[in-house]
């Protein structure tokens, strides 16, 4: 998270001794070609340059310590990686103190911070589907009112509940056109998804805010470990009449991570986004599992195998 002034002694200092130092950071973190970069556009500078005022003076004076290629100072001491780690010494001494006596006028580097902020986004480009889950809202929203409800209160909240899923889905619906058009998102459209979702710790649960919380009829529950599970055959016997009482169920488990390359009017890119998890089991003995007991077991045992057409795709 915090850089190496050795970047500043290649880059900006002319050392290469510096690079060697750093092999360790630039094998783990891949930022050679960006470092190599910076360098060249350094070097680059015409001797003018480094006249033009007497901070550049100084950096240029601070350069030519780099060790020279001249044959004349490679020999004896001069030669030696100490003699090399000396002069990187000297030049970053230097320019630390430069460094402090311009604190005013020189801005500081920062890194990122953490921050739910997407610069990009993808929407899967299926418009009929997003299309059917407005459908749906619509008609939701359509019938409360012929509902005998406890309470004119509660009416509303479903109503309200349906109005907000319905125009997430045409939101969504128009980014899922766009993506099969080719044509960039609005800034209307990255301000929606940079709302999608922040969490709130309330009294130890996660409460999700944004419009993904929303989507939740109890927004309290969008925090919550919440798998469902669904027995849909029973086998009473095996193929010689004998007892088993085999119970097919499927069910969901926790989210996945998934990651998507996809080409965009930008060229190539990855999307990280969060996908459902479907599994399979069967219980015997016409065991039939409740939610409550297919989350303890998951809790307790960890997820079961993925099902054999979806092996290949999961990294566990």
């Amino acid at each position: 998270m915090l850089p190496d002034p050795l970047d500043v002694a290649f880059a900006a200092l002319g050392n290469d001794q510096a690079a060697a130092l750093l092999q360790g950071e630039l094998d783990t973190y891949r930022y050679s070609p960006d470092l190599h970069v910076m360098r060249l556009l350094v070097d680059e500078h015409p001797e003018e340059y480094w006249a033009q005022n007497l901070y550049n003076l100084w950096m240029g004076s601070l350069r030519m310590l780099s060790p020279p290629k001249d044959a004349s100072l490679q020999s004896g001491v001069f030669g030696t990686e100490a003699w090399g780690r000396r002069l990187l010494n000297t030049q970053l001494a230097s320019w630390a103190e430069l460094r402090h006596d311009t604190i005013l006028y020189v801005k500081q580097s920062h890194t990122s911070g953490n921050a739910c902020e997407f610069p990009d986004a993808y929407v899967d480009p299926y418009p009929a589907f997003f299309q059917g889950i407005e459908t749906f809202a619509a008609y939701g929203r359509e019938i409360v009112g012929a509902l005998e409800l406890p309470s004119q209160e509660l009416a509303m909240y479903i109503e309200r509940y349906f109005h907000t899923l319905e125009a997430t889905a045409a939101t969504l619906r128009e980014m899922a056109e766009f993506e099969l058009t080719g044509e960039p998102f609005s800034p209307a459209h990255m301000e929606f998804i940079n709302q999608i979702v922040t969490f709130e710790w309330v009294c130890d649960v996660p409460i999700a805010q944004g419009w993904y919380g929303e989507l939740f009829f109890d927004r309290g529950d969008s925090g919550t470990f919440d798998p469902t599970v669904a027995d849909v055959h029973t086998q009473p016997t095996d193929e010689n009449g004998n007892p088993v009482g085999r119970v097919l169920h499927v069910g969901t488990g926790s989210g996945r991570l998934l990651v998507v390359t996809a080409e965009t009017c930008s060229g190539p890119r990855a999307y990280v986004g969060v996908a459902s998890s479907y599994f399979e089991t069967v219980t015997k003995d016409f065991k039939r599992l409740t939610d409550e007991e297919w989350s303890a077991a998951l809790l307790e045992a960890g997820h079961p195998p993925d099902v054999d057409w979806l092996e290949d795709l999961v990294a566990r």
